[in-house]
């Protein structure tokens, strides 16, 4: 695994597909054996993050995840920056939720049909639903949605999460979270992604909403039914290119008429072979219809593959930390 460095919205506008992606990535069917080996892990450690205040351990989860010390895992909950390698993640229950009130939790897995996999050589991504039912300290309970993307790499024959993203919808027209992240000295600058990153925020930011996706289409592949989140509705993301553009009309430009991105200058980037995924924290601003205007940090997470000497998006996940 080699880290890199961190980006936001990645990818360059002169990016062409090849049509030799579609047969290099493999899109998991449900009745194939790493589908299954995939459903059952899934199913496996969101009922292991289930927790009372009154367990005495909560690293159950543990033998699920890569112990690599520069994982990056993004709880729907804040800080920005996620938390660093297992030994800090694991400790998410106490120093986060607990805190934030939350006393139990169960973790579901929503077994609604949408578990999407895709296998690029001894790497496995995920999409699917997930519901977190929380007891609050005060007697409350709640039940949030969440829609996770998750990083499974084959570590002598296992399958083990090295990156994941949580996340809810945010409303563009509610409070949304605003914060710094803690510096951290670990990250390393990478020129390429570094500038692939100002490019497609540039592209954002150059335009209304209502144009995007003819600024934007050519960072993206066309050549799989690849799942895109972003901070808005609808919940499931968007499944091809062309439901994101629809997206953009339909949803987004009734509540945003333009969007900037600008860039923190955490990019980070792991690289196997023609693989890579970035994660990176970015600054958004949204101009509303009614001419007021909000902003957000948030996260991002995309996935890329190479074809030739060009990067490709094949997912991405963008999203805003729930504020508390």
């Amino acid at each position: 695994m080699i880290v890199e460095a961190r980006l936001p919205w990645v990818v360059a506008i002169w990016f062409f597909v090849n049509p030799a992606l579609s047969s290099e990535v493999q899109s998991l069917t449900a009745d194939s054996r790493d589908y299954q080996t995939i459903l059952e892990l899934t199913k496996g450690y969101y009922a292991a993050w289930s927790y009372t205040k009154d367990d005495t351990a909560y690293d159950q989860a543990g033998r699920y995840y890569s112990k690599g010390p520069d994982n990056v895992y993004w709880d729907p909950l804040p800080p920005l920056e996620g938390h660093r390698g297992w030994d800090e993640y694991r400790d998410v229950i106490t120093n986060i939720w607990i805190p934030a009130g939350m006393e139990a939790a169960g973790i579901l897995f929503a077994n609604d049909g949408s578990l999407q996999a895709w296998r690029f050589e001894d790497v496995i991504w995920t999409t699917a639903n997930c519901i977190v039912h929380g007891q609050y300290r005060s007697g409350a309970t709640a039940t949030t949605p969440c829609r996770g993307t998750q990083i499974w790499i084959n570590e002598s024959g296992n399958w083990l999460v090295t990156h994941e993203h949580f996340s809810a919808t945010a409303n563009p027209q509610g409070k949304l979270f605003e914060g710094t992240r803690n510096p951290d000295t670990r990250l390393n600058t990478n020129a390429e992604f570094s500038e692939l990153a100002k490019q497609l925020a540039a592209a954002w930011s150059a335009g209304p909403v209502e144009t995007a996706g003819h600024r934007l289409e050519d960072f993206y592949t066309k050549e799989l039914p690849v799942r895109l989140y972003m901070p808005w509705a609808p919940h499931d993301g968007f499944q091809t290119w062309a439901a994101f553009e629809r997206g953009l009309d339909e949803y987004v430009r009734l509540t945003a008429e333009r969007i900037a991105v600008a860039q923190h200058g955490d990019l980070e980037v792991t690289q196997i072979g023609d693989i890579a995924w970035s994660t990176a924290t970015v600054h958004l601003d949204f101009s509303r219809p009614d001419q007021t205007r909000a902003s957000a940090d948030g996260r991002q997470t995309v996935i890329w593959i190479k074809q030739g000497d060009t990067w490709v998006v094949v997912h991405e996940h963008l999203s805003i930390p729930v504020n508390q």
